[in-house]
């Protein structure tokens, strides 16, 4: 008796997992389910120079990994002039005159856009991942190029539906240094069955942006938050003052992050508060943010800081496992919903973070933590950093139990990723 079943084929498109350097923070949870239900199979699109070949060992039989070299060779420039016989590449350019903006740059994207999507396609074709009678579910994780290829395949696979998540910059205009503006969204808006956005925040941007109508189907544009996993060792990182305020921040050292108002506000901090800060992660702007901080904080006995630079997300964790947190901050311009803020709450660990985009859904001001302004003075990322200092105990034990509240209802990784699990297997 044969108790086999054939499962339905899920391709995930990935930037990079589950190779090093990719979305495993992110995706893990989601992958341990989907392995699962679905015969997946997982295409992570980066440089062949980056792959290192050995894959985590979580990764087992029951995912085919492929790797899709993202560099463009002579032929696939030259392939790219075929964007000049479509309909809806002319549809872009006029956007971007209509913009009136970057028009050059705006061009020049749009062509190499469509040539990455171009190739991606050619590479799915070669690969025969379509080649079946049974239904096939595309899931890209973000909202870019291979999502197209997939909407430029689908005319001649109705077998195949296509899932896309939206984060922040594949969906915001502003975080597109090219041109300013997304690219050929309202035509993959047209071919995707759904959409899956990080926010409620991001789903009402795109749909006031991108959508053909502001309702549109009411199953097809969803929010479906990430998540992180339940902290191990909660308990730990409960309120442990001993006489230092620790403070933790943990992004890329890049403009856009804001790493400098951390350090400028806490020269602010006068000699009553005590404040140690760890920041992880690197960036274009470290050499700056650490010289700055030698000059304004370097003389200051009241603080103290570490750079941990570049680690791995276990390391991240094991450190809020380790060693007490006060407080988590951010002050970056835009975001899309922070993973970072996520697990932070699931330690119990109240936030200080600007009012961006998505932000809000996760930090409720003066319960799990404080908002700014999306352009917070100095003067007030101080105030807001003296203030959680200054908490009596009892608040601060109750805006810790409002922190993992609000992951346990909200940002629990299991519980999301069955959710999401469920979206894909409706297509099926």
């Amino acid at each position: 008796m044969n108790n086999s079943f054939k499962r339905t084929r899920l391709l995930l498109f990935t930037d990079a997992f589950p190779y090093p350097g990719g979305e495993e923070s992110f995706l893990l949870p989601e992958y341990l389910m989907l392995r699962q239900k679905f015969d997946l199979h997982i295409i992570a699109c980066c440089p062949k120079s980056s792959q290192a070949g050995v894959l985590p060992e979580y990764v087992n039989e029951k995912a085919k990994v492929r790797q899709f070299d993202t560099a463009l060779s002579l032929a696939d420039k030259i392939n790219a002039i075929k964007a000049f016989f479509n309909v809806f590449f002319w549809r872009e350019i006029y956007n971007i005159l209509k913009n009136g903006r970057q028009i050059l740059s705006g061009i020049a994207y749009a062509i190499y856009f469509y040539a990455m999507a171009d190739k991606c396609k050619r590479y799915i074709i070669k690969s025969g991942l379509l080649e079946t009678q049974e239904n096939v579910i595309g899931y890209t994780f973000w909202n870019t190029y291979y999502t197209m290829a997939l909407c430029m395949l689908k005319k001649k696979h109705n077998n195949l539906s296509i899932v896309s998540r939206l984060h922040g910059y594949d969906l915001y205009n502003d975080r597109v240094e090219q041109g300013g503006r997304q690219l050929y969204k309202v035509y993959m808006d047209k071919l995707t069955d759904k959409l899956c956005f990080i926010s409620y925040d991001g789903m009402q941007y795109y749909k006031e942006n991108f959508a053909e109508s502001m309702t549109g189907s009411d199953n097809k544009y969803i929010v479906s938050y990430l998540g992180v996993k339940a902290s191990p060792a909660r308990n730990k990182s409960v309120f442990y003052r001993q006489g230092i305020f620790n403070i933790i921040s943990c992004s890329r050292i890049i403009p856009l992050k804001r790493v400098e108002l951390i350090v400028q506000a806490l020269s602010e901090m006068n000699e009553d508060y005590n404040i140690h800060w760890v920041h992880f992660g690197t960036g274009s702007e470290e050499a700056t943010i650490k010289e700055l901080s030698e000059i304004l904080l370097g003389n200051k006995p009241n603080i103290t800081y570490e750079f941990k630079g570049s680690v791995s997300n276990r390391e991240v964790l094991n450190y809020y496992s380790t060693y007490p947190a006060d407080c988590f901050i951010t002050t970056s311009e835009k975001e899309g919903l922070p993973v970072s803020i996520m697990e932070a709450l699931a330690y119990g660990i109240p936030i200080i973070a600007t009012d961006v985009n998505g932000i809000c859904e996760a930090v409720e001001n003066e319960v799990n933590g404080y908002l700014l302004e999306a352009t917070p003075a100095i003067n007030s990322v101080a105030k807001a950093i003296q203030k959680m200092c200054s908490l009596p105990e009892r608040e601060a034990v109750n805006m810790r139990d409002a922190a993992y509240s609000t992951w346990s209802r909200k940002f629990n990784s299991d519980e999301n990723a069955v959710k999401l699990v469920k979206v894909i297997e409706d297509l099926e």
